[in-house]
């Protein structure tokens, strides 16, 4: 579309830091993430402290990526789920390089989501693709819905699907309306998805056929 997709998400000037304050501390309880361990108040009470965050700015991303299996009745030999998770694959690692956070959630059989801050996290987050296919049973739709109170409003939604249709959109209308940023990267079966993207374009939700843009990026 010539914009840039990540305008919305990230300034390369900023970092996590900037993203995220240290507000206060508070004690550890079993499930918080170790990374967030303040180990030098720590020490000095001989228990342990966690941070808590305050969000400063809408800088981060947020993925959903569609891994239903129907993406495999669609696509029999798994080329276009394989090009779908590189595409999502990238665009973590684009952000983790730009110093912004990045939360995806996963429509899996057994639903997944990772937090991905930088390097390590990103490969734990590659090392779950090496076995895991597309085995969802949920309809993407309706997962997307249950899932979307779980990400900060007037923050950025990436979406990955094979699948772009009526339900769908509908679905993204009423989450754009709640003051979401979207793009939504699909898969551009045939010339009858035109409508439904100018549709779309014309709400103010991006939406990028990530088939049409690798067949570009070939040709040069």
């Amino acid at each position: 579309s010539g914009n840039d997709i990540f305008k919305s998400s990230l300034s390369t000037k900023s970092n996590i830091e900037d993203i995220y304050t240290i507000k206060d501390v508070r004690k550890y309880n079993p499930g918080d993430s170790l990374k967030k361990i303040n180990w030098k108040i720590s020490a000095k009470h001989n228990e342990l402290y966690v941070r808590n965050f305050d969000t400063v700015s809408a800088q981060e991303s947020n993925l959903f990526l569609d891994l239903n299996v129907d993406n495999l009745r669609l696509d029999p030999t798994g080329g276009l789920e394989e090009q779908l998770v590189d595409l999502c694959a990238s665009v973590v690692n684009h952000m983790v390089i730009s110093g912004v956070r990045n939360k995806i959630i996963i429509n899996s059989n057994t639903p997944k989501s990772f937090q991905v801050d930088n390097k390590e996290d990103f490969n734990e987050f590659m090392e779950f693709f090496l076995t895991q296919k597309s085995d969802s049973e949920v309809n993407f739709t309706r997962f997307l819905t249950a899932n979307i109170n779980k990400v900060p409003k007037s923050s950025w939604v990436g979406i990955f699907t094979l699948t772009l249709d009526n339900y769908l959109m509908d679905n993204l209308v009423s989450i754009k309306d709640k003051g979401y940023n979207i793009t939504v990267f699909y898969y551009a079966e045939d010339l009858s998805i035109v409508e439904k993207v100018r549709f779309l374009r014309k709400v103010g939700i991006e939406a990028v056929s990530f088939n049409e843009m690798l067949n570009k990026i070939k040709v040069r």
